[in-house]
Order: structure tokens, then C-alpha cells, then sequence
């Protein structure tokens, strides 16, 4: 899940675009000035970074917790993301729809999500109104009512989610292939966890999760647009002067590494195969994501790439074709997803492993790979144009080892990938030996 793949993973969210359009491909010139980041750290820990960008009348503010679905307890996986949902139902200020009365009595856009690593309280605002937007998101993000009442009134809307994402194809198989590429750990878990892992869940674990990790040492307060820095850190220090940090550890472990192949094939109530080819990565704090990134555009991340035009545009075998990367702090991974019709003649996964084939004997034009570059240039400029992007951006240079410092030095590295690059890339995310491979059969033609 990506919500882009220069800061952290997304949300419970579907991870597929399924509404694509096509963008031109223009050249487009690096960055020549960007914002400075400003960063106080208050006593008990808390961080507050901000980007002030004067040539807007809005901003972006961010409450993020440095924990996620990876850090729900062993038996109880969903608890970040059930938090989450029970903040808004109640807190000091009020109901969840009193609450939300209040953001959008001022014009806010207020929503949050979670993600495996992270949980984020965030909001979109006008520049007049910071105060009093500061003071609702730390009421909700800190100051829930994390009753059993509370509790057992959330727990059927997850389960609901769940049930929702179960009856896509696609995140059947999405998740099936993260079972398989983290076995026995926690990074395989849905966000959402499961019926079963929800339903037990009590005040008594929710408040533990919450006592351990919505503590200083992990929150970060991100804001970018039209804000003031000292104004940000002025009204943090009011609002969580008093926090004290709980000294835990996260407990986070690395993921084994996937010695051998994989394969898992199983029916499912579609009238399409959806079929899904998984590989472990190294994580966001390695330069190899920039190597693979720009394999992933050349090869299947955009129209013109060699999956898209020939199995979409030249053959017509199927209409959905795509592909993501998953990249966490300490691991990730790369997929390849599509649907076809389960009557045709041509083999499809066949054909994508025979254009992996090319790749990897260096069969890459120097027009393609130039395409390819400027296509992600292009993006990261036009997404840095959010002020949603530049606030996650602020976060995750925090935390990363490797983070994004700046919108500038990616362009760099994107543009000094060579073709030996590309073919190093494919020598580890296309090597069959270690992948997983998940095929989901309409029941009706299992037999």
C-alpha cells in the first residue's frame, strides 16, 4: 500500500488506481528552491516539524503516532486501526459528529488513517484558523473516550471493513501475497486485522496500546502551508507540555527473508483469475528503491511501459494490469497484479515472465529508460504541490535513516540511474526462486 513511495505505506485503503488516465510525458526541470524545515524538539520529546510555504492560503497539519498495524499485540491484530476509529467517536470536546461539526464549521477537511508503521490525525485548513484546528486534532488524537461502550459501538463498522476488503478479489489476493512474503510476521497481518482478532479486543489492551505508544517519544507534529513555526511550537508546548514519555520499546523485529518459491492457488467467487507475483525489497532507507522504482515505471508503472502496452494496448488481454511497491523501514516489497478472463487462450503470467526475461538480459532502450525517468520526476513534482504530500514528506526525512531530505536530491538519483541499474534491480525483485505467486481461480472453473 502506497499513498506515494518516497514517504511511508498507506492506509486501509483499496491500494489499486482503478481509474487510470493518461498523463503526458514531459520534461520536467529539478527544483531550484525549496522550503526550509524548521524542528523543535519539546522537552518530554515531542517533535514538531513545519514547512512554510507563504504562497498559499491553506495548510496541512498532521498528529502522527510512530506506530501501526506491525506493533498490534500478538492475538489482538487491529488494535492501531480500531483506535483509531474510536477516537472519533468520542473525546473532550465531544461526540464524533459534534466534533466533526466543529472542523467543518471553519471549512477543515479532518480524516486519519493507519498504516503499518504509522497512525495519522490529520487535517487541511484554512491559514486563519490554526488555533482552534490545532486545539480539536489534539483533542481527538489524545483525548479519546476509549470506553468498552465505546468500543463495542466501533467494533461492528471494522468488521464491516474487513468484510468489505474480503469481498474484493483483489485484496484477497494482495493479502494473501503479504502473508506469503512475511511469514509469521506481523508486516503479513491486514491492517485491519481480522473478525476474530477484532472481536477481542477490550478497553483493558486498547488503553495498554495506547499508554505504550500515544506517548511523547513517538509523536510527531507535522504541519506545511501557511504557518508559522514558532506559532506551531508555541501551541504544542500548551496543548502537551505536560505529556510524560512511557520509556517503552516498540518490539519491532526484522522479517525472515523468503528462502524459496511460493506458490498458493485457490478459488474465489469472481468471474476473472486475479493473479498477483510478490517480492521482498530492501526498505525505504535503502537507495535500491530509487534502482526499482524506475524499473517499475519502464516495466509495468505506467501506460507506455512494456507490461501496460503490450498485455493492455497491443494484445487487449486484459483490462487491469499494474503494479506497487510496499516499502517499510526495515523491508518491503514489489507486486505485480492483474485480472483476465479465466477462458483465455494466451498465458498470461507467461508472457510477463518472458518480458521479465528481457530486462534482465539488458534488453532496455535508452529512450524508454529516459521516458521512465521523467515520468517520475514529473510525478514527484506535481504530488509536491500537496500540501497533504509535503507534511507526510516532512515525516518520513524524520524518521527514515534514508528519508526524502529534499524533492531536488531525488530528482538527482532518479536521473543518475543508468540501464546497469535497471537490470541489477530486476536481478533481485524478478528472481523466481524466492517470490510468491497467487492465483485466484472463479470457483466455477476449479474443476
Amino acid at each position: 500500500m502506497t499513498k506515494h513511495d518516497w514517504t511511508m505505506a498507506t492506509a486501509h485503503k483499496n491500494r489499486r488506481n482503478k481509474n487510470r488516465k493518461r498523463i503526458s510525458e514531459k520534461k520536467v526541470k529539478p527544483v531550484k528552491k525549496e522550503n526550509p524545515v524548521n524542528k523543535t524538539i519539546l522537552n518530554n520529546g515531542i517533535r514538531i516539524l513545519t514547512e512554510e510555504v507563504e504562497s498559499v492560503e491553506s495548510f496541512s497539519l498532521g498528529i502522527f503516532i510512530t506506530a501501526g498495524s506491525r506493533d498490534d499485540f500478538k492475538a489482538y491484530e487491529g488494535m492501531a486501526h480500531l483506535l483509531e476509529h474510536v477516537t472519533f467517536r468520542s473525546c473532550k470536546n465531544g461526540t464524533s459528529r459534534q466534533v466533526a461539526a466543529k472542523f467543518e464549521s471553519v471549512g477543515a477537511h479532518l480524516n486519519a488513517y493507519t498504516t503499518k508503521e504509522f497512525t495519522c490525525y490529520h487535517v487541511r485548513a484554512l491559514k486563519s484558523n490554526v488555533k482552534k484546528i490545532f486545539n480539536l486534532l489534539a483533542d481527538v488524537a489524545l483525548n479519546g473516550n476509549f470506553t468498552q461502550k465505546e468500543i463495542d459501538a466501533e467494533k461492528p463498522v471494522v468488521i464491516d471493513e474487513i468484510r468489505y476488503y474480503n469481498d474484493d478479489p483483489e485484496e484477497t489476493a494482495a493479502e494473501t501475497a503479504d502473508k506469503a512474503l512475511f511469514p509469521g510476521h506481523s508486516l503479513g497481518v491486514p491492517v485491519a486485522g481480522y473478525e476474530d482478532s477484532v472481536k477481542r479486543i477490550s478497553e483493558k489492551e486498547l488503553k495498554e496500546f495506547y499508554n505504550k505508544f500515544y506517548s511523547p517519544e513517538n509523536i510527531i507534529i507535522a504541519a506545511s502551508g501557511n504557518i508559522r513555526h514558532d506559532k506551531m511550537t508555541s501551541l504544542a508546548e500548551q496543548l502537551f507540555a505536560d505529556k510524560v514519555p512511557s520509556g517503552s520499546e516498540s518490539g519491532r523485529t526484522v522479517p525472515d527473508e523468503i528462502e524459496s518459491p511460493v506458490a498458493i492457488e485457490k478459488t474465489y467467487p469472481s468471474q476473472q483469475v486475479y493473479w498477483t507475483y510478490g517480492h521482498r525489497m530492501p526498505g525505504i532507507n535503502s537507495r535500491f528503491r530509487i534502482k526499482v522504482k524506475v524499473l517499475d515505471e519502464l516495466f509495468a508503472g505506467s501506460m507506455s511501459s512494456r507490461l501496460q502496452y503490450r498485455l493492455r494496448e497491443k494484445e487487449a488481454l486484459t483490462y487491469n494490469i499494474e503494479s506497487e511497491m510496499d516499502m517499510f523501514s526495515d523491508s518491503g516489497a514489489y507486486y505485480i497484479n492483474c485480472s483476465y478472463d479465466p477462458d483465455l487462450k494466451a498465458n498470461i503470467p507467461a508472457i510477463i515472465f518472458a518480458e521479465m526475461e528481457k530486462i534482465l538480459t539488458g534488453k532496455i532502450s535508452g529512450a524508454e529508460l529516459q521516458r521512465a525517468k521523467e515520468q517520475i520526476k514529473s510525478g514527484l513534482v506535481m504530488e509536491m504541490e500537496s500540501m497533504s504530500a509535503r507534511m507526510d514528506a516532512l515525516v518520513s526525512a524524520e524518521v527514515n535513516t534514508y528519508g526524502p531530505a529534499g524533492i531536488s536530491d531525488i530528482i538527482r538519483e532518479v536521473e543518475g540511474v543508468t540501464r546497469e541499474d535497471i537490470v541489477q534491480a530486476a536481478g533481485v525483485i524478478f528472481d523466481r526462486s524466492n517470490a510468491v505467486i497467487v492465483k485466484l481461480v472463479p470457483e466455477n472453473k476449479s474443476k
